[in-house]
């Protein structure tokens, strides 16, 4: 986008690098490899009793 006013560069500046946070944290939580807090099996059975 071509922004020349000062306040609207710093809002995309600010909105980028809160966009890059977030997929650093991403990243670091799949390489993490998270597990589900339980299994299929355990919530449909939940969800079916």
């Amino acid at each position: 986008m071509d922004a020349s006013i000062p306040s609207v560069i710093a809002a995309y500046e600010s909105r980028i690098a809160a966009l890059e946070r977030d997929k650093l944290a991403v990243a670091e939580k799949l390489a993490h490899g998270i597990q589900p807090r339980a299994s299929f099996d355990d919530t449909l059975r939940t969800a079916l009793c």
